[in-house]
């Protein structure tokens, strides 16, 4: 029973480091600052359990009962939490609080969640391994053989709680695997011990279980003002939720939410807004107008929202296909039940979930597209590394055919932007012969337009190109104060061996703040 033990502490110290940052998730994101915070806590924390449970068994002749009521204290203090948590976050987000005001506060109140809800747990499970090693080499008559077995069955279990987590409890979501990690601390503990303390401590933790059951806390947070919930789901990927503005409109947001959309869907409309209505000029850049057929690909797909403006300029004579990579196939279920593509366009388009957007990519032919798009965040803040990089942007364009074109959205906002962009615009020149950015109105938005092989058509003369019936906002775009051309004089090259981009997009946010 002592191994048994040692196998459910471990696993419920790898499996609570991963669910609180999905956790966490509705009210910070999940960025790699909040991954390091997270990470950082629950390290030192089992260092301090390690070195407390060491003392403990200097100066306790019977540790098992010990043992059994540390490891309840943690299953009980994760219930408060489960209950609490949104309150303490809710306290570093403001109302009216904006994506690119929000950095600071997400990386204070992700670390001070990080302290106060999962470090204790964490210390409490972890100083029972020196407990264990103890009582086990009595038995044993070996203090080698002792750590070693109760160390491989605390590493053992740790490895399931890691697959476990994010393979078979997270798509159940952060309740059910809260539920799961309370219901191995119990099991440990009762393995170890069944005196009194246990027992009442058992009973406290099943009250506490019901009272959360009875009265969950909220689900997900900042809630626009007059947006209806429509539906959450959370992933092993992240949390979403499909909400509805007053007019109708439909946002499909991940994570943290804010003032921020991952898609846009509006009824009865092929330009949803944002950024997205701006995709429309991929297809005039590559002189795709005229041709007999069009394909496309966009990576980072969400809910289809770019394929309404990405296919519109094309006419009605143009055979076209799109197809979507995206990554969390909740998102497409999300969009299929709640904002829909019009039945012309989805017959049309085709999704591939569950994929990775530069590894898919290369399952197409070589010279055969038309138009890339890339529109990938990670966690709202970050653009992943391995899709900025020469190798990548290698990679899109020896899939375009000449005079194709590759765009991509990115969003930043402060004094810290324009190293952002000159970053990705610099490496985007190392591969493509021209490339134009354009400021997205009313947006911290910008999406970059480049073309393989041949130059894009200039700006003066880009009016004349577009097609009746875009929308304003997409003129407003076009506009000479709006637009840059070509590559930056001077930029951070960014590779697949050495990529500063994360630093580049925080300094962005945090610059904001000032």
């Amino acid at each position: 029973m002592i191994l048994c033990a040692a196998f459910l502490a471990g696993l419920a110290v790898l499996t609570i480091e991963i669910v609180g940052v999905h956790w966490m998730a509705p009210w910070f994101g999940a960025s790699a600052l909040i991954w390091s915070n997270q990470i950082g806590i629950i390290l030192f924390a089992m260092a301090a359990g390690g070195w407390l449970g060491g003392r403990i068994t200097r100066k306790k002749s019977s540790l098992m009962p010990y043992a059994a009521a540390f490891l309840l204290i943690a299953a009980l203090y994760l219930k408060m939490g489960e209950w609490l948590l949104p309150s303490f976050a809710s306290l570093f987000q403001p109302e009216g609080l904006l994506l690119e005001e929000a950095a600071a506060l997400f990386f204070s109140g992700s670390l001070a969640a990080s302290i106060f809800f999962f470090a204790l747990p964490v210390l409490c499970a972890s100083l029972v391994t020196p407990m264990l090693i103890h009582e086990h080499s009595t038995r044993i008559g070996n203090v080698g053989q002792a750590a070693g077995e109760v160390a491989a069955a605390g590493t053992l279990g740790s490895l399931v709680g890691v697959f476990g987590t994010t393979f078979f409890l997270l798509p159940f979501g952060v309740p059910s695997t809260l539920f799961a990690v309370t219901l191995a601390l119990a099991f440990a503990a009762l393995s170890l011990c069944r005196n009194r303390l246990v027992l009442a401590l058992v009973g406290v933790l099943a009250l506490t279980s019901l009272l959360v059951l009875l009265y969950p806390a909220p689900a997900f947070s900042d809630l626009p003002s007059q947006a209806k919930l429509l539906e959450t789901r959370t992933s092993s990927y992240q949390t979403s939720r499909v909400i509805e503005q007053s007019d109708g409109t439909r946002w499909l947001q991940v994570n943290e939410g804010l003032d921020s959309f991952q898609s846009i869907w509006k009824p009865n409309s092929l330009f949803p807004g944002g950024y997205y209505d701006l995709f429309a000029l991929a297809p005039v850049y590559a002189n795709a107008r005229n041709q007999e057929s069009f394909q496309a690909w966009l990576l980072g797909a969400g809910t289809a929202s770019a394929v309404g403006p990405l296919t519109f300029p094309l006419g009605d004579s143009c055979k076209w296909s799109v197809i979507g990579v995206e990554l969390d196939p909740d998102v497409i279920e999300l969009g299929q039940k709640w904002m829909p593509l019009p039945e012309p366009l989805a017959q049309n388009y085709t999704a591939l979930p569950a994929m990775d957007a530069r590894a898919a990519l290369r399952v197409a032919n070589p010279n055969s597209l038309d138009c890339v798009l890339l529109d990938a965040y990670a966690n709202q803040f970050e653009i992943p590394v391995h899709l900025a990089s020469v190798e990548f942007f290698s990679e899109v364009a020896s899939r375009l055919r000449d005079g194709g074109v590759f765009a991509m959205n990115i969003g930043a906002a402060g004094r810290g932007a324009p190293f952002l962009q000159d970053a990705l615009c610099g490496t985007l020149s190392q591969v493509f012969a021209d490339l134009r950015v354009h400021r997205v109105p009313w947006s911290r938005n910008r999406v970059i337009f480049a073309r393989k092989g041949l130059h894009l058509p200039p700006l003066a003369g880009l009016s004349a190109l577009l097609p009746s019936g875009l929308p304003a906002s997409l003129g407003a775009s076009c506009l000479p104060g709006q637009v840059v051309d070509g590559a930056p004089k001077s930029y951070c090259l960014l590779l697949d061996a050495k990529n500063p981009l994360i630093s580049l997009q925080w300094q962005a946010w945090w610059e904001a703040l000032s």
